[in-house]
This record gives structure tokens, C-alpha cells and sequence, in this order.
């Protein structure tokens, strides 16, 4: 069975999509929370990175028309050529594998539709990178600017630099990070 979920239509009545999500797993039966934690995807009632990792295979899997693999294949690659390489500060390299990339940009285009061109996902990336000046340090990795998810008390938030840059370049407010400057 195939489920579409609206969150808008959640929203507009009133509820969040965790709140819906729980009415939903009451609505479908009982499972075994046991399982979950054995499994290593739930440890003290929050989502590991391993289940995490799982929520974010099964919403791409479920969703296999967002975008052709091998198009996402060549778009990842012209991400990784525009952010620098190495390392960060921090120890983390600045990239991962495509394979990896090419997940975000997936769950980037389930979140927020397919509507946006290659050719301004490059831009929008060109311009973040361009805008810190040669001074990564306040940079986000590559993944984490196309797509990042965090738990915060209980309520998992996701974010998007790259779709924040997207919106503004829709209302002609693309330009440098002048406020990397000042810091």
C-alpha cells in the first residue's frame, strides 16, 4: 500500500506531522517498539542515526519518480566540484561520495518538489560557496547544505541552506553572505 502524506493538510487543521505520524502507527495497529530498540533505530525513546538513516531509504525508495538516478549522479558531481576539498576545521571532509549526495538531493526534492533546475542548484551552491570568501570556517558541508535533519528536545527539524539560497533567488535576492565580512 502506498501512502501519500500531505504535511499542509496536516498543518491546516492544526496538527504537526509528528502528532499525525503517532494517530497514524495508532491508526495501522500496534507494532513492536521492542523490535525498534533491538534493531539499534530507537535508543531512549529518540530515533537513531541507524533508524534515522532507514526513514530517510524507505521515503526515497517509496518515492522513485522525484528524480532519474543518473541525473542526480551528474548534478552531485558538479556540487562536489564547486565545494572545496579536504577537510574542514573540524576534521569532517567537506564532501562525501556521491552515492551519499545523491540521497540528500533526493530527499531535498521529496521535501521540496522537483520545480528547481539543475542549473540553479549549481548556481545556488556557487553563490554559498562564493560567499564565504575563501573562509569556510561558518560553512556547512556539502550534505548538510543540501539537507539536514536534527532532533531538537523531541521534535526532529529539517533545514536547507540550499532551498533557503533557491526561494531568495526566486525574489532576485541572490548576492554574497555579506554578514560572513562583519564576523
Amino acid at each position: 500500500m502506498k501512502y501519500q502524506i500531505n504535511e499542509e493538510v496536516i498543518s491546516e487543521l492544526g496538527y504537526t506531522m509528528p502528532e499525525f505520524t503517532y494517530l497514524l502507527c495508532r491508526y495501522l495497529g500496534k507494532f513492536d517498539f521492542a523490535k525498534l530498540v533491538s534493531n539499534g533505530l530507537v535508543l531512549n525513546s529518540e530515533l537513531t542515526d541507524k533508524g534515522r538513516m532507514l526513514v530517510e531509504h524507505i521515503l526515497v525508495e517509496s518515492t522513485k519518480e522525484i528524480k532519474r538516478e543518473d541525473d542526480l549522479e551528474v548534478l552531485a558531481l558538479k556540487l562536489k566540484e564547486i565545494y572545496p576539498k579536504g577537510r574542514n576545521a573540524g576534521g569532517y571532509y567537506w564532501t562525501d561520495g556521491i552515492q551519499l549526495i545523491v540521497k540528500r538531493l533526493q530527499l531535498f526534492f521529496k521535501k521540496y518538489g522537483n520545480s528547481y533546475k539543475a542549473e540553479d542548484i549549481i548556481k545556488a551552491t556557487q553563490s554559498y560557496v562564493d560567499g564565504f570568501n575563501g573562509n569556510y570556517t561558518l560553512m556547512r558541508l556539502l550534505k548538510y547544505f543540501i539537507w539536514k535533519e536534527a532532533t531538537n528536545h523531541g521534535e526532529v527539524e529539517s533545514s536547507s541552506d540550499l532551498y533557503t539560497i533557491l526561494e531568495n533567488m526566486k525574489d532576485g535576492e541572490v548576492g554574497s553572505n555579506t554578514w560572513i565580512d562583519v564576523v
